[in-house]
């Protein structure tokens, strides 16, 4: 029902999952992970840390290299990719996909139905662009 995992290489299943460290994986309605190279996937879904994927309903993902995928998605941090119906990826190489975008930083791309882009080298593709 409710798992609570803190170490390296953890695994937590359940209805609440709240993970903790490297290589960690949650998975559960609601998941708080936090850690390098953490999988989160859930209803509620925090991932915190470099490399790290998250996957639900609604997914927060600040880290390097992160991956947020979901209904609605913030991703802050380097290389990051997020991907929803709502998407604010701030961050350097960034990649955001989904109906509502906002992309903040150098080499970023955005994709949907409204785009704010700002930064150098900006790529807006979609209904509305700035």
């Amino acid at each position: 029902m409710k798992t609570s995992s803190v170490g390296r290489k953890s695994v937590a299943v359940g209805v609440k999952v709240s993970s903790v460290g490297r290589k960690s994986a949650a998975v559960g309605v609601k998941v708080s992970s936090v850690g390098r190279k953490s999988v989160a996937i859930g209803v509620k879904t925090s991932s915190v840390g470099r490399k790290s994927i998250a996957v639900g309903v609604k997914a927060s993902s600040v880290g390097r290299k992160s991956v947020a995928v979901g209904v609605k998605v913030s991703s802050v941090g380097r290389k990051s990719a997020a991907v929803g119906v709502k998407t604010s990826s701030v961050g350097r190489k960034s990649i955001a996909v989904g109906v509502k975008t906002s992309s903040v930083g150098r080499k970023s791309v955005a994709v949907g139905v409204k785009l704010t882009s700002v930064g150098a080298k900006p790529k807006s593709i979609g209904t509305k662009g700035e």
